[in-house]
């Protein structure tokens, strides 16, 4: 016999389901446990975007009018990594300098002003070969360094999240695409902030332990 259908969705203003699903937290764990011992690398989301809005109406803050990151529940409060992004039209080199001069690992890269893909330590780490930085530029180096970023991942379909979503579905997302970061969007598509996969965890981990971020939800 066919299977069920599957439940539907929440109506609007109703919580989230919560993810108690312990494969989920031991995939995450998983993950972190190959990049901490076996020094793997960010893996660029490369599956379809998926639709990440939150199922439950959120408090907005009237100052800036986005979900109050104090809000429980919001995938705000697990926005560990700044939402920095550069124009397509920029070149690798502003990349490079960026990760290896300002300590992002993580970048957002915008057309008009929304997310169009986004490019990691890893991504320019295979661009530039394992020797990049170790001697002098060579020729194809410098040339690699001119290429515009709108022309680096171009088959990259992102995995992301709306900001008014919820702590629940970014671990869905990271746990089932195996993502190290998931850029949160706002509704005008605008970068707001990653989360990835040690924040998430790390924040799982509190709340089956009591502590202090274990109200939040």
């Amino acid at each position: 016999p066919p299977p069920p259908p599957p439940p539907p969705p929440p109506p609007e203003g109703t919580s989230a389901p919560e993810a108690t699903d312990p494969g989920v937290l031991e995939s995450l764990a998983a993950m972190v446990a190959e990049e901490d011992i076996g020094g793997g690398e960010e893996e660029t989301p490369t599956t379809s975007s998926r639709p990440g809005g939150a199922s439950r109406t959120p408090k907005f803050n009237e100052k800036d009018g986005l979900p109050d990151p104090d809000e429980r529940g919001s995938v705000r409060a697990v926005m560990t990594e700044p939402p920095f992004s550069l124009k397509d039209e920029e070149r690798v080199i502003r990349a490079i300098n960026a990760m290896e001069k300002e300590g992002y690992r993580y970048i957002g890269v915008e057309r008009n002003g929304k997310l169009l893909r986004m490019v990691t330590q890893s991504d320019l780490r295979q661009i530039m070969g394992p020797f990049y930085g170790t001697k002098a530029m060579s020729a194809r180096d410098k040339a690699i360094c001119t290429i515009p970023l709108g022309k680096i991942n171009e088959s990259q379909r992102l995995v992301q999240i709306s900001v008014a979503g919820t702590i629940n579905q970014a671990a869905d997302l990271i746990g089932e695409y195996g993502l190290r970061a998931l850029p949160v969007i706002s509704s005008k598509g605008v970068l707001r902030g990653f989360v990835t996969v040690h924040g998430i965890l790390a924040y799982f981990r509190q709340k089956r332990a009591g502590g202090p971020k274990a109200a939040d939800t």
